[in-house]
């Protein structure tokens, strides 16, 4: 496991070192050189750890802790409407079902229609 790390960390290390030359030696007259090269160096150190991070924690696997305690109540909602009926687990008698059919019930479908290249009587 450690050779596995040692050798990531060295490539990725590596390969950052040569991109940071060569943005040193093509940004080496603007005011922002510093500034970039930091920036590449943030990133090889995030890819180092980021890589230490999958290779030591990849054999670990999740448990399920106890069950914790139960949250307190919140407050209790508004009663629905008395008229309904609470024993009816249909989704028929609900507000948005009912609202759903009248506006379907009341809106005009406009559909191109499809015609058969063929038909009857029609000379090409």
């Amino acid at each position: 496991m450690n050779i596995i790390y040692i050798g990531f960390v060295l490539s990725v290390l590596l390969l950052g070192l040569i991109i940071a030359k060569k943005t040193k030696n093509y940004f080496s007259n603007t005011v922002n050189s510093v500034i970039i090269q930091m920036y590449i160096y943030g990133i090889m150190v995030n890819i180092c750890i980021l890589g230490y991070i999958l290779i030591v924690f990849r054999n670990i696997e999740l448990k399920q802790g106890p069950k914790g305690p139960n949250g307190e109540l919140g407050p209790q909602g508004f009663e629905g409407d008395p008229g309904e009926c609470k024993k009816c687990d249909e989704s028929n008698s609900t507000i948005g079902f009912k609202q759903n059919n009248k506006r379907k019930a009341e809106e005009i479908f406009i559909e191109t229609p499809i015609l058969a290249s063929k038909l009857e009587g029609h000379r090409v």
